[in-house]
């Protein structure tokens, strides 16, 4: 199975975004990029890549190779920075993640 992933992360509408860039190093991303809706035209969120997210995704989805496209907005930038991992309560998370819910809690559902 291949799986086909930009050289960095982008997100429309609220939630969370681990590798989120809010400064010009975000703006550059999304304006070299052309990060923006295609039909509202609504900026997208822009990030550094994220290894943590496409090991899971490759995990679930049986992802064997993988293709990266848009390596050359990533021109522009004399250092990158990748996202190998998250923290949750001081402790690294390794795959696969699983979080403990109450029983009832919603957020089980």
């Amino acid at each position: 199975m291949l799986g086909v992933v930009k050289a960095y992360s982008t997100r429309v509408g609220n939630g969370p975004f681990p590798t989120e860039l809010l400064d010009d190093t975000g703006t550059t991303l999304r304006e070299t990029g052309g990060e923006y809706g295609a039909t509202t035209g609504r900026p997208r969120r822009c990030g550094w890549f994220d290894a943590f997210s496409l090991r899971y995704s490759a995990m679930i989805n049986g992802i064997v190779e993988v293709a990266i496209t848009k390596l050359d907005v990533l021109d522009a930038f004399a250092e990158l920075k990748i996202c190998t991992g998250y923290q949750f309560e001081g402790k690294m998370l390794k795959l696969p993640v699983g979080l403990q819910v109450a029983p009832g809690d919603p957020a089980g559902l």
